[in-house]
């Protein structure tokens, strides 16, 4: 799930230390079962306690943090409808098939502290909303790039993505 429609607070960096700490326990209480994996279930079950510095980290109001799941939920549904699109190339004439997320979300449209979808032909259709995609991409690739930069067999991608335009022009 996407992790914009979840509200918590940045760690306080007094808090970081606890928190690693936290974090290697459960992964050393867990190692026999699952390697020196933890996941979201283990993090929880600390967190639970009131005295873990975990806990003011979490909504523990059923209700809000129900209607929060749920927002996270309809995010997730958006994302998963597909449609089918067929796009023929310009130059052979050449259709291929291709399935596509069936809204996208548009970063010109995003609300604080929230996505906005559109249907993907509407996003197709209309430049502004086209460029504002392209641009986001571009931006995502540029991320992955700095974050994971020392990867050398990815050189050739890093080439690719620094040779992307600046602005996409629509």
């Amino acid at each position: 799930m996407d992790d914009k429609h979840v509200e918590i607070p940045e760690p306080e960096p007094e808090d970081v230390p606890q928190i690693l700490e936290s974090f290697r326990k459960i992964t050393h209480k867990h190692c026999d079962e699952h390697g020196d994996r933890m996941g979201p279930e283990d993090v929880v079950a600390e967190a639970e306690k009131p005295t873990s510095v975990l806990h003011k980290y979490f909504e523990w109001d059923d209700g809000e943090a129900g209607h929060r799941y749920r927002l996270q939920q309809a995010q997730l549904l958006m994302r998963r409808v597909k449609i089918t699109i067929e796009r023929e190339d310009p130059e052979t004439l050449v259709v291929r098939t291709v399935r596509v997320r069936a809204v996208q979300s548009v970063p010109k449209l995003r609300e604080p502290g929230g996505r906005s979808y559109v249907m993907a032909d509407r996003v197709i259709e209309r430049p502004d909303f086209k460029k504002s995609l392209l641009n986001d991409v571009v931006a995502q690739l540029i991320a992955l790039r700095k974050r994971f930069n020392e990867i050398k067999e990815l050189d050739a991608v890093w080439e690719a993505i620094d040779d992307l335009p600046d602005d996409f022009s629509g």
